[in-house]
């Protein structure tokens, strides 16, 4: 059992990993490479990311969705749901420490990511962002916390999991250069040639440094 001391001071007993203030409602997160709990706000100010996010040219947007579990069988059915409902037909998949990353790159507007969004599994935060902020960001690097001016690295960067191709319900539009990113990334070619439409919306891709929550 492990005790914390909320900043409202509160005291807290728990054997979870991840729990919420009872009292202030402060989320706390055990931090492996800290060997103990940290609260989301110091969390916000020590650890940042570099991620990539979904925007595209022409107010456009591709399909990001964060996975905070293990269990593929989860992704694989909002995969088969995407494809029968939507039409989309291209999934690469990152796993992450605790997770996994996927990404759809077919043209969406902005509304319609958003819907398509709603229906999946993910991290409930992921989906809210996306409904207030209209984009999403997916990391692309390791994370690192800041402690006593020294950097320890809190989770490794994502590593390529696999590419699905279901045959298209329609002809599909590619973000080209959402592909290519991904490649440099993995240090690998993850997309075969095939027979798919390319799109022109590939320009206003942004990486951007982030902040994130989770140790």
């Amino acid at each position: 059992m492990n005790e914390i001391h909320c900043n409202c001071g509160a005291k807290i007993l728990t054997n979870k990993k991840k729990i919420f203030c009872p009292q202030c409602g402060e989320k706390w997160l055990y931090v492996y490479s800290l060997q103990r709990f940290a609260s989301s706000s110091e969390l916000n100010e020590k650890i940042k990311a570099v991620g990539v996010t979904n925007h595209l040219r022409g107010h456009k947007r591709y399909l990001q969705v964060d996975y905070d579990t293990k269990n593929f069988s989860e992704i694989e059915e909002d995969i088969n749901r995407l494809h029968k409902n939507y039409g989309l037909s291209v999934f690469l998949i990152m796993a992450t420490k605790n997770g996994f990353h996927v990404i759809s790159p077919h043209v969406l507007s902005i509304s319609k990511t958003a819907l398509i969004l709603t229906t999946t599994s993910c991290d409930e935060q992921f989906k809210e962002k996306m409904r207030k902020k209209k984009y999403t960001t997916l990391r692309i690097s390791p994370k690192y916390i800041s402690e006593n001016s020294k950097l320890k690295l809190v989770s490794p960067e994502p590593e390529f999991h696999r590419l699905i191709i279901k045959p298209p319900a329609r002809r599909p539009l590619i973000c080209r250069n959402v592909i290519t990113l991904y490649e440099v990334i993995s240090k690998q070619p993850i997309f075969p040639v095939s027979p798919l439409f390319y799109d022109n919306y590939d320009s206003r891709i942004q990486i951007v440094v982030y902040r994130t929550l989770k140790g």
